[in-house]
């Protein structure tokens, strides 16, 4: 068969209407093998990611459209995610495309991941199957004036010695669901939940997340090295000063001032991209394709300078804590804190929301947290769904924050090698909550409570208190009070404090002064956690947010 002709068939192919999500995705991938264009494969490239999301988020606008007039169950703009009309011309849909990137702030910048067109893939039966196979990453620069889009095409990564290819995405399946398995496998005693039967058991569960800590870090490892290598710095964003500078003054700004958008085909949403070495330290969200960027992007546009959101106001917080009532001592843990730190929040402790209380929360504040932890239970996905539906959420308009630290409250499940993969997460995306921050995967109670308390004092003001960092963790950890350390550490801690410190300023928590913008607060916090996993587990979806 002909280049032309199957050009032809391809185009016959996508023109089909409300064709299967995975169908639409290969068949845009192929056309890229056949197109010399640059920018006709990244229109396609583009096309690639997320089509069954957009289907659901149009469906949803027109329904609430012809159901309701309230603004509060007005979702996702279906104009910004709309498909291209299939009559139109191929440099009318990438004059489109190149608009909207135009428009978003030049403060962003996106990196598109899209796995190549594997043919093995659509013969595949098995749900556990994974390939790993070569990686499409285009750079867009939003905002006027900025470089083109471009991509580079990075081969799948080859074991040296067997030549074959390494299976990145089996492996990060494998540890996903060893990790499942190390809570599953261990014995506790159900009278005094959260504690072992035995120290045996206690040092076999330790062990086993040793372990598989350590296969983490040799999968980002093997990512960095093996696979991406030199290609690392496509991560790295752009220069936003324009000024005259010596070159050592302008790499110190590299990272600075730069949002940086992962935007990788939902296969791909498992892998631990934040944790290269490039982007540890540098304010990263997850979004599902380009369109869905600009289309919240839209959404939030009036609020939105130099690139994040503002307005956000911090004293306008509510929070769900065990509403399973599974974990007493998180409970008193995070509940505690929450007095501590956060007093003017609000929210529901150890108990089940009703719907009513669930949606109350989500409408009538601007950051909504919620604990939902499932140590050792796997009847939950950790979201709230259980609470709330997805079906409900997407129904609604929501303005808020939401942070939901939770065994797999952002993750994807896989329905099937031909059905394209479903995440509640996507549900808060099409009721245009600004961002997202969430677990990828399974984790443990105690390590997601240092974190969460970390990011909650590091981002929201207290001026009135003692900082939590001075509180005294073990002590909150056994017993959940939060008292600070015996007056030696705390004289020792605050001298160190007061050296480094160039602020003239009074007050003990004065010294320690918050971050306001979420995806900078959320590298920092992420370190607190012990444990690799939880680290990795931990992100953002959606545009870039700041409190007052």
């Amino acid at each position: 068969m002909e280049v032309d002709e199957i050009c032809t068939l391809l185009n016959d192919l996508s023109s089909t209407h409300f064709s299967p999500g995975p169908i639409y995705q290969n068949v845009e991938r192929k056309k890229v093998l056949l197109q010399p264009d640059e920018l006709t494969s990244i229109y396609h490239l583009t096309e690639s990611h997320a089509p069954g999301l957009r289907y659901k988020a149009i469906y949803r606008y027109e329904k609430n459209m012809q159901s309701e007039c309230d603004n509060k169950y007005i979702s996702i703009n279906k104009m910004n995610i709309d498909f291209n009309c299939k009559g139109t011309n191929i440099s009318e849909n990438i004059a489109k495309m190149l608009e909207k990137i135009k428009e978003m702030p030049k403060e962003w910048v996106i990196v598109q991941l899209t796995p190549d067109y594997n043919p093995n893939e659509n013969f595949e039966t098995s749900p556990e199957a994974r390939y790993t196979n070569a990686l499409y990453v285009t750079i867009f620069h939003c905002g006027e004036n900025q470089p083109k889009p471009f991509y580079i095409k990075i081969n799948a990564p080859i074991d040296k010695i067997s030549g074959k290819t390494i299976g990145i995405r089996q492996e990060m399946e494998s540890i996903i669901t060893d990790n499942k398995k190390s809570f599953a496998d261990i014995k506790v005693n159900h009278h005094k939940t959260e504690f072992f039967t035995s120290y045996m058991d206690k040092h076999v569960y330790q062990k086993a997340r040793y372990t598989i800590n350590n296969r983490l870090k040799n999968l980002v490892k093997d990512i960095e090295d093996i696979w991406f290598k030199e290609w690392r710095c496509l991560f790295t964003g752009k220069l936003m000063d324009e000024g005259e500078q010596e070159l050592s003054e302008k790499l110190e700004t590299l990272l600075l001032n730069c949002q940086m958008y992962v935007s990788e085909l939902i296969q791909l949403d498992t892998l631990p991209w934040e944790m290269l070495d490039v982007l540890q330290d540098h304010p990263v969200s997850r979004m599902p394709s380009l369109d869905f960027t600009y289309a919240l992007f839209k959404e939030h546009e009036d609020s939105i300078v130099d690139g994040v959101k503002v307005g956000i106001d911090s004293r306008k917080g509510k929070y769900i804590i065990n509403p399973g009532l599974d974990l007493k001592r998180m409970e008193v843990r995070l509940h505690n804190f929450y007095k501590y730190w956060t007093p003017h929040w609000n929210g529901i402790v150890g108990t089940a929301p009703s719907c009513e209380e669930f949606e109350e929360l989500l409408l009538n504040s601007d950051i909504f947290s919620s604990e939902f932890h499932l140590f050792f239970r796997y009847n939950g996905h950790g979201n709230g769904s259980q609470y709330f539906s997805s079906d409900k959420i997407q129904r609604l308009r929501i303005n808020s924050v939401v942070v939901l630290f939770g065994c797999g409250s952002v993750k994807y499940v896989n329905l099937g090698p031909q059905v394209e993969m479903f995440g509640s997460n996507q549900m808060y995306l099409i009721a245009c909550s600004p961002c997202l921050v969430g677990m990828l995967w399974e984790v443990t109670d105690v390590d997601t409570d240092i974190l969460a308390t970390e990011f909650w004092s590091t981002w929201v003001p207290n001026d009135s208190k003692v900082h939590w960092k001075h509180i005294d963790k073990k002590k909150w950890e056994s017993t959940g009070e939060s008292t600070t350390y015996d007056l030696a550490h705390f004289l020792e801690n605050m001298y160190y404090v007061l050296v480094e410190s160039t602020s003239n300023v009074e007050g003990t928590n004065s010294l320690e002064s918050n971050e306001p913008e979420l995806l900078r607060v959320l590298c920092k916090a992420k370190k607190s956690a012990r444990q690799f996993l939880t680290q990795a587990s931990c992100v953002a979806r959606g545009i870039p947010v700041k409190i007052k």
